[in-house]
């Protein structure tokens, strides 16, 4: 697995915590987004989560088949869509996070 599968892996993990704006943390207290960050990363989120649940099944179903192809494609779409943004802001509210 690619370092960007990885990291497509783990913010598809996250997205479960997205509408409560927190990132895992000690004891239930989370890294929260800037307000700022919370701009971007929603509309974002709204279209890569509507993105992967639309081509998941697809590739679990066999209807699309899933090759080197196929799969570059969809890491091409989801970085067009915004998923770097996505991990660049996700990775500063834990980066705030860690350092209190």
């Amino acid at each position: 697995m690619d370092i960007f599968s990885e990291k497509i892996e783990s913010l598809v993990k996250q997205l479960s915590y997205a509408k409560y704006r927190k990132l895992p943390g000690v004891g239930g207290q989370g890294a929260s987004r800037t307000l700022e960050e919370e701009a971007v990363y929603s509309p974002n989120n709204v279209r890569i989560t509507d993105y992967i649940n639309s081509t998941a099944p697809k590739f679990i179903m066999g209807t699309t088949p899933l090759n080197d192809q196929t799969w570059a494609d969809f890491k091409s779409q989801l970085r067009n869509l915004g998923i770097e943004e996505q991990i660049r802001i996700q990775q500063a509210a834990y980066d705030r996070w860690l350092k209190r």
